[in-house]
């Protein structure tokens, strides 16, 4: 059997929804439930406001590091990308079930 531990690295100020890592530049991102975009950091757990993302909740976050993109998804099924400075997305695409979250390529 084994034991797992988790040690928690901050109270942010909003809830987050979904979770993507750039490992190019070390960047954790985060989707809250009111559809803002955040970088959060992994020492203290301090969430930076990016800014809204125009989907509530954000149902999913997943970050491809070869082509540099943010992708999202909402609970209504919508894909989309997502810019990283300023938090404005593009849909790209719809899937009539909605996405329960997003994984990394």
């Amino acid at each position: 059997t084994t034991t797992l531990a988790y040690t928690p690295v901050g109270t942010g100020a909003s809830p987050i929804e979904g979770l993507a890592f750039d490992r190019n530049t070390n960047t954790l991102y985060g989707g809250g439930g009111a559809g803002q975009l955040f970088s959060i950091n992994t020492t203290t757990g301090v969430q930076a406001n990016i800014g809204g993302v125009g989907v509530n909740p954000i149902a999913g976050l997943a970050f491809d590091s070869v082509a540099n993109v943010l992708y999202g998804a909402s609970q209504g099924g919508d894909l989309f990308t997502i810019d990283t400075t300023t938090g404005v997305q593009t849909q790209i695409g719809t899937n009539a079930s909605g996405p329960t979250g997003l994984e990394n390529p």
